[in-house]
């Protein structure tokens, strides 16, 4: 007959060994996906996300995988590195606004490290987009070029993007061309300001421009030149004179889609404190 105490060890170590052979079937205790606004940001909780490794035991590392073609196509997640038992607003996953996909996927590692061995774990992150309510900013037309190598027939201006500010706040735009390498098959450009029929090098108006890249726009293979131009590289600036820039989309590499997009990142702040209330990322198209 089996003794008391014989019997209580047995349902210990059996505890155990189930224990341990749940923990080594899965680093991972919960993967709910994410849901987040297109062109907006979104903090990754334990809802989320969590592991199923106890924080007295193991320590325990995420990585961010970056070398697969098939996920992070319209967002990012960051950091790339970090902790199992991550803080609420330490990981977040920012889309960038692209209209192209309504779900994107992130491959992670996760790392076990002990005194006796490192487990290694890959899963996919799934993240699902969804159209955000309230939209601080409204793209109602798209930018029309005629044919390749030419300028689009109209500028960027409040026919094409409308912003929808509240009161005691202020409006910032900043393109994302350098951050995203849109657009893919042009490149946003700019008149020269012209004095006396002649340009005026480095003037961008009237305009209280905050940040201001541009360059001379090079010749595109054999086709000439639209003289007066320049490309935009990097801009921030207020909504309002956004709007009255006169942009414009310039094609340089057909054969190409009928689509193209121009990046741009709008954020809203407080006049009072200047702490930031909203931020959305949109992209205007050109066909």
């Amino acid at each position: 007959m089996i003794s008391a105490e014989h019997l209580w060890t047995v349902l210990v170590l059996f505890h155990l060994w189930t224990q341990e052979l749940a923990e080594a079937s899965s680093l991972v205790l919960t993967n709910n996906g994410l849901r987040v606004g297109r062109g907006q940001t979104v903090y990754i909780t334990e809802n989320n996300l969590s592991f199923n490794i106890p924080r007295d035991r193991d320590s325990c590392r995420v990585e961010l995988v970056l070398n697969e073609p098939t996920t992070q196509r319209v967002g990012t997640l960051t950091p790339q590195g970090f902790d199992c038992h991550f803080l609420p607003d330490e990981v977040k996953y920012s889309h960038n606004g692209s209209p192209m996909l309504d779900e994107d996927r992130v491959m992670l590692r996760v790392y076990r490290f002990s005194e006796q061995e490192t487990i290694v774990e890959s899963f996919i992150l799934e993240v699902k987009v969804i159209e955000p309510m309230g939209g601080i900013a409204l793209v109602q037309n798209s930018l029309e070029v005629p044919g390749f190598y030419e300028i689009s027939s109209k500028p960027l201006d409040k026919n094409i993007l409308s912003f929808k500010p509240r009161p005691g706040t202020s409006c910032v735009v900043r393109t994302l061309v350098s951050d995203l390498s849109l657009p893919a098959y042009g490149q946003v450009v700019i008149e020269e300001p012209k004095r006396d029929g002649r340009p005026v090098s480095g003037a961008s108006g009237n305009l209280r421009v905050r940040s201001y890249r541009q360059e001379r726009v090079p010749c595109s293979g054999n086709k000439a030149c639209h003289p007066g131009l320049k490309e935009i590289k990097r801009l921030k600036t207020n909504c309002a004179d956004f709007l009255e820039m006169g942009l414009k989309y310039e094609h340089l590499s057909p054969p190409s889609p009928d689509v193209d997009y121009i990046p741009l990142q709008i954020e809203y702040r407080s006049q009072d404190n200047r702490k930031q209330l909203q931020v959305r990322c949109v992209m205007c198209g050109r066909c």
